[in-house]
């Protein structure tokens, strides 16, 4: 990626104000649910294409990709360090899916996962580059051939691809022995950060 990613102690003790409530005193984490996860970032994440549903796709198809390649390299060299890279990913994934959420104005509280049970670490990340790879497909051939416009039906393909999406990301992160709570608040965490700093969040 082409930021440096924040280290654990960076993430805890970030100063950013919005972040200060979901961190205890005593180091635990408040929870936070799909619907407040995507209004934060929807304040924070800018458009970077003039079609605003297409950019989203470009992102989440490059965010597959890196997660897989952090799994990859968790599972050839397991370490602190690349379990936090993989976390790091899960949400950077997270928060495309919540921009492209709101680029179709649907409500994120609405793909809560259920049924979570922990997995392959290296099947979950193929798995969502597959279903990521639907999205991509969808959107290629409502922009090539539909000019732009997508059917109901082609929406409702994505909203299901994206439910799988937000349930595969809180398989991996039940299989590193954290939630997907906790990597809703590494992302945030992360996202305030760069506004802090005057980045749009692009630079993911």
């Amino acid at each position: 990626m082409r930021e440096p990613r924040l280290r654990p102690e960076e993430r805890a003790h970030i100063v950013a104000p919005a972040m200060e409530k979901d961190l205890s005193a005593a180091g635990g984490v408040r929870m936070i649910s799909l619907l407040e996860y995507q209004g934060r970032v929807t304040a924070i994440y800018l458009v970077a294409d003039e079609r605003g549903d297409v950019y989203p796709v470009l992102a989440l198809s490059r965010e597959a990709a890196e997660l897989k390649e952090a799994v990859d390299k968790l599972d050839r060299e397991p370490s602190e360090k690349a379990m936090d890279a993989v976390i790091g990913e899960a949400g950077d994934l997270l928060w495309h899916v919540a921009a492209l959420c709101r680029e179709f104005s649907w409500s994120m509280g609405g793909l809560a996962p259920t049924n979570v049970f922990p997995c392959s670490l290296v099947v979950a990340a193929n798995s969502i580059q597959v279903v990521v790879g639907r999205v991509a497909e969808i959107t290629k051939r409502v922009v090539i051939d539909k000019n732009g416009v997508f059917s109901a039906e082609d929406k409702h393909k994505i909203r299901d691809a994206l439910a799988r999406v937000v349930h595969l990301v809180a398989v991996i992160a039940l299989s590193l022995g954290t939630s997907l709570n906790q990597v809703m608040v590494v992302s945030l965490a992360k996202l305030e950060s760069r506004r802090v700093l005057g980045g749009s969040g692009d630079g993911l």
